[in-house]
């Protein structure tokens, strides 16, 4: 045990050692909007020695695009999410917003402008308000009400016991998967930020609130850079574009119907699709045992 746990402090201490994340790129320029597009250009990445994640990728989203991520498992979808966090750079090629290499550009200014909504959703143990503000404690009760709103939310926080200011408890488990992925939505939207990334954001969502979802994604995309990891049949049709990837590869790309009509790779994924009818039915199952 002394031997393990010696071990252990060890790669503690590797750890602690490590430099922090630098707050800028090389320029440290800050921004305070996206008003034209994001692109990526020859982009490849590799984690360490491994065989590369990513290999000469190169598409650009403009606002009120709504693109969807797609591709098998290890297509390379959350790596590309990971570099436009700016949580890794690319090996090769550049990331560009607004024709400035994310490099140069602030990490904290630029990742205030992005709202991600994840498969595992966070919930803190606290009130339903401080998990929809999170991180802006003078947050503003009737914003809070307006991302609850706009994320179909509003319906199942009205009774609870104190509404808003209701505890969520532990890991949010007096909650549903669905209520807990529209509280997520809600505080993605809370800071209105001009760029969204949803990895699978309606994958706990009974087909009701997967359209009411839909149907504020589609409302607010006017003047938003949205980007979908989709695993979902319906998910994938709110795109106006799609990209399809495969092994690190960008492999096709465009309207769902011209890459259906195309009968290339995408198709016959789409046609072998595994996945969308089990998701449904194992989400309509979940939500009828906890009512």
């Amino acid at each position: 045990r002394l031997t393990r746990t010696l071990a252990i402090g060890g790669r503690v201490e590797k750890i602690m050692a490590l430099p922090s994340e630098p707050k800028a790129g090389l320029g440290g320029k800050s921004i305070d909007t996206v008003a034209e597009a994001i692109e990526l250009k020859h982009v490849s990445f590799s984690f360490g020695s491994n065989a590369p994640a990513l290999i000469d990728i190169s598409f650009g989203i403009k606002k009120g695009e709504i693109v969807a991520l797609v591709g098998p498992s290890g297509a390379g979808k959350s790596t590309i999410v990971s570099l436009l966090l700016g949580l890794y750079q690319p090996v090769l090629g550049n990331l560009l917003v607004d024709g400035t290499s994310l490099r140069e550009i602030d990490l904290s200014s630029w990742r205030s402008l992005v709202g991600t909504v994840d498969q595992q959703i966070t919930m803190f143990s606290d009130t339903v308000r401080e998990n929809i503000s999170f991180g802006r404690p003078s947050a503003s009760p009737s914003r809070v009400a307006e991302a609850a709103k706009l994320a179909h939310a509003a319906g199942f926080i009205e009774k609870l016991p104190k509404k808003y200011e209701t505890q969520i408890g532990q890991y949010g488990g007096r909650f549903s998967g669905g209520e807990k992925q529209r509280l997520a939505i809600a505080r993605a939207l809370f800071p209105d930020p001009p760029v969204l990334i949803l990895d699978e954001a309606t994958s706990a969502l009974d087909p009701i609130s997967e359209r009411l979802i839909k149907s504020t994604v589609e409302s607010i995309k006017s003047d938003k850079f949205i980007i979908l990891i989709a695993h979902r049949r319906s998910t994938i049709a709110m795109a106006d574009r799609i990209i399809f990837l495969e092994g690190g590869r960008l492999v096709e790309q465009g309207k769902l119907d011209e890459l259906l009509e195309n009968q290339g790779a995408f198709s016959e994924f789409w046609r072998v699709w595994p996945r969308a009818k089990t998701v449904q039915r194992s989400v309509e199952s979940s939500e009828t045992v906890r009512r």
